[in-house]
């Protein structure tokens, strides 16, 4: 016989993203997330608020605009031209203080409303309108700041309905009262409904202004957190827009709730007490949660669980399209994240700084504000009995794009192994054609051979959270061992509390046995922990300070090298310079144990040398200097070369410098400083010496066959031991010249050498400049002939005579002053030609000298 047997089918209600809508955030301090990407890629906006901001996308995921109730930026995050000053631009620091909502009927058009601050006077509702249309498809505001309500607390959230319309949830300062605004093709029904479900606020304080709204994704309940006064979760009808059925979760005029979010499944309730605030106990700040899952309200309360208790305070969560709840622990620029929010307490994994926002973006509380959607999850469980396949329909058959897990297609699928598959599909959603309905159908499928099931039950409980626990099949013999999670063998390994079974065939006839187990951890972890320093030098004593759970009363420490410890608290010196792996190992009794281990390293002590090419100069030469320190513990080399002069070392080999200053036993110094060993310097001595002063005195003259002229050093030798080179070959103090030239002198000073080298020209001193042409012809140039230039110290005897081409004297003088020849001889002016000039000239203290030539007359 062969048949199949549906045991259970139910459908619970879940979040899946609603078209795409939701797919890209914008918040905080020029921050952004999109979730278009797995995981989400973090992006630069312009918004820079502190609290509510909302953005919205099309329904391909992409950015159409965004807000934080006073301006509107387009998707290449540009203001819109009339985008600025909404609410009179009191919303920067608003719990939420932006929302946006298609409008009815027109899919070009959006809602933007926007709630200014509560604190007295303010707590106003406003709303603008943008058309998409505008602005070459970049988007436009047509209608701004139409004030809709006022004396309202910071809280705003909205939701679809059910017959084509939107609720838009507040909440009156004066009484705490509800009041949902119907939004339809008609435009906003000015008269809200009307719910009294909340414990009232204190009018004498800023209690139960701030904090949160969230929408389930079932559209069935909401949960507010009002600051001072009290977290709650109600009931919620989406035909009528009544809140009703309100549980206070908890009640406290000293705690500060804030933020608030439902798990996509519907089934947990996670809400914000933030740290610091009111006097509030440190233990009851953090993430906590609500299993709604509970069969009364009493349950529900008592069900609270703390998820994390960070330092700092938790500040705000939100749902996001990939299923999880991302989390400000406190303003930064990293956001944590509850990665499964549908499990049951601390298994909902917490995890801190997860996500990691662009440098120069950062947030503070504030997290955007979406409409909630319709949304459906169906989960389904079937059990075949004998029987190898099963075909799995969808719930909705008026849906598009069906697609399963694996990527199959189609409304159906024929299956034949145990497995959990998936379906997602959208139903259209003809009010809002950009929003349609999410269905996601989950079934979890086991194939059981047998008619009948003969059913263990095994009780285990456990010491210590998370030590494995091996469960057996009671029957060895049989076959085709499956567990409950899909998995196949007669063993499973479980560390965590739960009911287990596996069930299996034994003969032939289809008989199957399930064997249950009920296994049971503490809710709170044991854990051994402990602090130390993880990078040290050399020769230090280490201190392991050992932060375990009280309850673990034997301790084992390994050092990594060998050596070992019973110690509660343990010190430690290591012997060799490495890397260790330090592990503790903690008992409580003989039930359980953990281990926990660190890496510590030890940095060996390195001695600071370095060579120089030379250790005597002279001013003006340079000296390399070389180090050669190879490790990684060094931070930071700094050379102090004297003279008042420093470098930089790291990562240079030789550096050169040149000293111009003399000076005995300079010091030249090379600091190091280690990352963890103390500093260390070596110092050296540098020799400079002086250069030999040297002065010939100015340039000088002499006239020929004159007096010799002595040349020396001017600069007295004081007691220095100096050679002397001259250009001339000569080696002596002094030398004495008779001729024009240009001399130089080399000296060199003991001990080392070093030289100067300074030169001198000496010129001839007698000589006249006599032209080779005149032109008597009285226009004043150039007129007579007569030596222009007579150079001499002094001149004793001076004769000229200008002799005709036949030998006749025309003109002679012996004074060497006067304008000389005129071209006249006996009053006639003589003709054009070539003259013949002799002069004799006999300076004082030197031998006459001869001088004759051609001179030219020309008229």
């Amino acid at each position: 016989m062969s048949r199949y047997i549906l045991l259970v089918l139910s459908f619970l209600y879940s979040t899946v993203a609603i078209g795409q809508y939701d797919h890209v955030w914008a918040f905080g301090k020029y921050a952004g997330l999109d979730f278009n990407f797995d995981p989400p890629k973090p992006i630069q906006t312009v918004i820079n608020t502190n609290e509510g901001c909302a953005t919205i996308c099309d329904k391909y995921g992409q950015l159409l605009f965004y807000t934080d109730g006073s301006t509107v930026w387009n998707r290449n995050h540009v203001m819109m031209p009339k985008g600025n000053d909404l609410a009179y631009n009191r919303t920067f620091s608003t719990s939420q203080a932006a929302l946006i909502v298609p409008m009815p009927e027109d899919t070009n058009k959006y809602y933007v409303f926007s709630m200014s601050h509560g604190d007295l006077p303010h707590g106003k509702l406003y709303y603008s309108i943008v058309d998409m249309q505008l602005n070459g498809g970049f988007g436009d505001v047509i209608v701004k700041n139409i004030e809709l309500d006022s004396g309202l607390t910071e809280h705003m959230a909205t939701v679809f309905g059910d017959n084509c319309d939107i609720w838009l949830l507040v909440i009156a300062k004066q009484n705490s009262c509800f009041k949902s605004y119907r939004i339809n093709a008609a435009g906003i029904n000015l008269t809200p409904v009307l719910s009294q479900v909340l414990p009232e606020r204190s009018l004498v304080s800023s209690a139960g202004i701030f904090g949160y709204i969230d929408i389930a994704p079932s559209r069935k309940k909401l949960a507010i957190a009002q600051a001072a006064i009290a977290m709650s979760v109600c009931d919620f009808n989406p035909n009528s827009g009544i809140v009703s059925n309100p549980i206070i979760l908890d009640l406290d005029d000293k705690k500060f709730y804030y933020g608030i979010s439902f798990s996509p499944d519907n089934s947990k309730v996670y809400g914000c007490i933030v740290d610091g605030h009111a006097g509030s106990s440190g233990e009851e700040h953090g993430i906590f949660q609500f299993d709604l899952d509970k069969e009364d309200s009493t349950e529900i309360v008592r069900s609270k669980t703390m998820i994390s208790n960070t330092e700092g305070g938790h500040w705000n969560l939100k749902r996001a399209p990939n299923g999880m709840l991302y989390v400000i622990v406190s303003s930064g620029s990293k956001l944590s994240a509850i990665t499964r929010p549908n499990n049951a307490g601390v298994s909902c994994r917490y995890v801190k700084d997860t996500c990691s926002m662009l440098p120069n973006t950062s947030f503070y509380i504030g997290l955007p504000s979406i409409i909630q959607g319709k949304t459906y999850y169906a989960t389904r469980y079937d059990t075949v009995f004998c029987e190898n396949q099963l075909l799995l329909t969808a719930g909705n058959l008026s849906g598009v794009e069906y697609r399963w897990s694996d990527g199959d297609t189609g409304t159906t699928r024929m299956v034949n192994t145990s497995g959990t598959y998936i379906l997602n599909y959208e139903i259209p959603n003809p009010c809002f054609p950009g929003f349609p309905e999410k269905w996601s159908e989950t079934f979890y499928v086991v194939f059981d051979s047998s008619y009948r099931e003969n059913i263990t039950t095994n009780h285990y409980q456990r010491f210590c959270q998370e030590d494995t626990l091996l469960l057996q099949a009671g029957n060895t013999v049989g076959v085709d061992y499956i567990w409950n999670d899909g998995s196949f063998g007669m063993r499973k390994k479980v560390n965590r509390s739960g009911i287990y079974w596996v069930s299996y065939q034994v003969d032939s006839l289809c008989m199957r046995f399930t064997d249950t187990f009920n296994v049971l951890y503490p809710e709170e972890p044991y854990r051994v922990s402990f602090t130390t320093d993880t990078l040290v030098c050399y020769g230090d004593t280490m201190l392991f300070h050992n932060k375990s759970h009280s309850l673990f009363d034997r301790f084992h420490w390994s050092f990594g090298n060998g050596i070992v410890s019973g110690d509660r608290d343990a010190q430690h010196s290591y012997q060799q310079p490495d890397t260790y792996i330090v592990q503790l190992i903690g008992h409580i009794g003989d039930v359980c144990t953990d281990t926990t281990s660190q890496i510590v390293a030890v940095d060996p002590v390195i001695p600071i040398v370095f060579l120089k090419n030379r250790s005597n100069i002279c001013v003006g030469e340079s000296v390399v200097f070389s180090q050669r320190i190879k490790t990684l513990t060094i931070v930071d080399l700094q050379w102090n070369l004297g003279e008042g002069s420093r470098q930089p070392g790291l990562g240079r080999i030789d550096i050169q410098h040149a000293y111009d200053k003399a000076g005995l036993a300079i010091p030249v110094t090379l600091n190091a400083t280690f990352r963890a060993c103390p500093p260390a310097s070596y110092t050296d001595t540098l020799n400079v010496f002086k250069l030999p002063e040297v002065d010939l005195g100015p340039d000088s003259g002499l006239c020929l066959y004159g007096r010799p002229l002595t040349l020396k050093n001017q600069i007295p030798r004081k007691d220095a031991q100096q050679s002397f080179i001259w250009s001339t070959g000569a080696t002596t103090e002094s030398i004495e010249v008779t001729h024009p030239g240009i001399y130089t002198l080399t000296v060199q000073e003991a001990p080392l050498g070093c030289s100067t080298t300074e030169s001198i020209e000496v010129r001839k001193d007698c000589y006249i400049d006599i032209p080779n042409a005149f032109t008597p012809n009285g226009d004043g140039h150039n007129d007579y002939f007569f030596p222009r230039q007579l150079l001499a110290r002094s001149v004793r005897h001076f004769n000229m005579q200008v002799l005709n081409r036949w030998g006749q004297i025309v003109f002679e003088t012996t004074s060497n002053t006067g304008r000389g020849w005129d071209g006249y001889f006996k009053g006639e002016q003589q003709p054009d030609g070539v003259y013949i000039y002799q002069i004799t000239i006999e300076p004082e203290g030197a031998l006459p000298e001869f001088y004759q030539g051609n001179v030219t007359l020309i008229r």
